[in-house]
């Protein structure tokens, strides 16, 4: 790919393949977009998410399938594999806990309260229940309301983290799709670059729970994909892909609107570059119009409330009473370091948690620490949180940059995927928090670019084989990383059942004391389980016998 050649003209079979794969992840990210959308309709009239919502999105995003697929044959096979994904997604999502603190202390409690009738865009969430308002009052709402439409129709409220495995395969769709109609790479590179740009760590480590960071990675992918796409080759498909995914990724998280922003401002200049002024003034529009739908329509509430209320679309990030969540949790050689130097320390540091006021440990890169494993089961730890080999990575990236930019014709041949690096680079550093990897999972696609970059060069040169070095040592991470998750994913799963069917065995109704998770009243509830809730935490110096609840905090019952 090169800014300043034609794009290949791909063969039928080859271009119907990538039709195939757009169309998937095109279905996708519109299914939720539409579930966000009609929410948000319903809201707007004063009204509450209702049973009906799910079905009706599904189904126009069915009947939408022949529009964006090109033909009934695609469509067809599109919906197929939508619904095949979706269903797969479900039975995942909802046998496997989420054991996160985050996703019990108030993303699972917005849902619950949203399934409750909480309407954000006119009351408060402290309406429903108590603690956590702060939250769930003033953070993006995306995730959220797809999710409680899947909790609504189906009594499950696990199931709703199916999206974060739905968005993965949009993301994997939409770049091979990207990659099968703009390079010459043959099928094995491409998947290949395709699993590695798809199974980012922190959307597989973050895959079983409510958090957000894996969805907004999944979705920066995918909406970036898309946009080299029409670049190159301008379709309204890919267009409308990249409307959808800035869209989503603006009401997911705070930083996602922040990205989005310069993903948009990046877009235009690319397009002024290639198609001149007018189509330039063209994507501006439309990148006004996505904008406005994002922030003042589908996200009327955080940022319109907020703006309103708190003075500041970002309240409680930025504004009056602003709360610096993260200082808690940011290692002490971290604090007080500019941007960069911040990254650098947390990524070639061992992988695990460190609070304040501990630091980081770091270590020599591809330099593996037995104690590594642990950290992959976790949804946000804060020191090497992209996987054990990834300063290594980057290393291996840095310097077959340098190669790649030291000739002419290496340079124009890698112009596009560096200048997508150099993209990436800007969103990264464009806040405080960038160093963590939950607040730029993007960064991961640093060294895959590099690695494209690297494989479009002769087979078996010198460059050829630094691509390769890069992949095989991601694919080795992305392989750790999976294979720990996977582990800690499924003990937890199994020492939570084992706990559940203790209570349910036990005289009814069992004593609870769920601290910070509150949410955890829904897995009780429906395992079938009479409880009694207190609010007090218990004493230790009684004769009651309390057994703990699995989480990562305080939770405990008794008969």
């Amino acid at each position: 790919m090169s800014l300043t050649s034609e794009p290949r003209q791909p063969t039928d079979r080859r271009s119907e393949i990538a039709d195939y794969f757009q169309g998937l992840a095109f279905a996708n990210l519109f299914f939720l977009f539409v579930i966000v959308l009609i929410g948000s309709v319903v809201f707007s009239f004063g009204g509450r998410l209702q049973a009906w919502l799910l079905p009706l999105a599904a189904l126009i995003t069915l009947i939408a399938s022949p529009v964006f697929s090109g033909t009934w044959r695609k469509a067809a096979l599109v919906a197929m594999t939508f619904l095949i994904c979706h269903c797969a997604a479900y039975g995942i999502s909802a046998y496997l806990f989420d054991g996160s603190w985050d996703g019990l202390a108030y993303h699972q409690e917005a849902i619950l309260r949203l399934a409750a009738g909480w309407n954000p865009w006119i009351e408060s969430a402290g309406k429903y229940g108590h603690g956590q308002e702060l939250w769930n009052d003033c953070f993006p709402k995306a995730s959220w309301i797809g999710a409680s439409a899947i909790f609504i129709d189906t009594g499950k409220i696990e199931a709703g983290k199916l999206f974060h495995l739905t968005l993965i395969i949009a993301a994997a769709a939409q770049v091979a799709a990207t990659l099968l109609k703009l390079t010459k790479l043959k099928a094995l590179p491409v998947i290949f670059l395709v699993a590695l740009a798809a199974f980012n760590p922190v959307s597989i480590y973050q895959s079983t729970t409510f958090y957000v960071d894996g969805m907004l990675s999944s979705l920066f992918t995918a909406t970036v994909a898309a946009l080299v796409l029409y670049l190159f080759r301008p379709q309204w498909r890919s267009l409308f892909a990249v409307g959808f995914g800035i869209c989503l990724m603006s009401n997911l998280k705070f930083t996602g609107l922040l990205y989005a922003v310069l993903i948009l401002g990046s877009g235009i200049l690319a397009i002024w570059y290639l198609q001149g002024f007018r189509s330039a003034l063209r994507m501006a529009a439309f990148s006004a119009v996505t904008g406005a739908v994002a922030v003042l329509f589908l996200g009327y509430s955080p940022y319109v409330r907020n703006l309103r209320e708190q003075g500041n679309i970002f309240y409680p990030m930025y504004g009056r009473n602003a709360v610096d969540f993260t200082e808690p949790m940011r290692p002490a050689n971290v604090a007080g370091k500019d941007r960069i130097t911040r990254f650098l320390i947390a990524n070639f540091s061992r992988s695990e948690y460190v609070h304040p006021p501990n630091s980081t440990r770091l270590k020599f890169p591809f330099r593996v620490y037995s104690s590594e494993g642990s950290a992959c089961g976790m949804a946000d730890p804060e020191a090497g949180a992209f996987g054990p080999l990834y300063s290594g990575l980057l290393l291996l990236a840095a310097g077959a940059a340098l190669l790649l930019l030291s000739r002419r014709e290496t340079r124009q041949t890698a112009l596009v995927p560096l200048l997508i690096a150099g993209v990436l680079l800007a969103t990264i550093f464009s806040h405080t928090e960038g160093w963590w990897s939950r607040y730029a999972p993007q960064a991961w696609l640093l060294p895959v670019l590099v690695g494209l970059a690297c494989w479009q060069m002769p087979v078996r040169s010198l460059r050829w084989w630094l691509g390769s070095a890069i992949v095989v040592v991601a694919c080795a991470n992305v392989l750790f990383v999976g294979y720990f998750f996977a582990r800690h994913e499924w003990g937890y799963t199994r020492m939570m059942r084992r706990s559940l069917k203790e209570m349910a065995a036990a005289k009814q109704p069992v004593n609870v004391y769920l601290g910070h998770f509150r949410s955890l009243r829904e897995r009780l509830r429906e395992s079938g389980i009479k409880f009694s809730m207190s609010d007090t935490k218990p004493p230790t110096d009684t004769n009651t016998v309390w057994h703990d609840i699995p989480s990562v905090g305080q939770a405990v019952w008794s008969e």
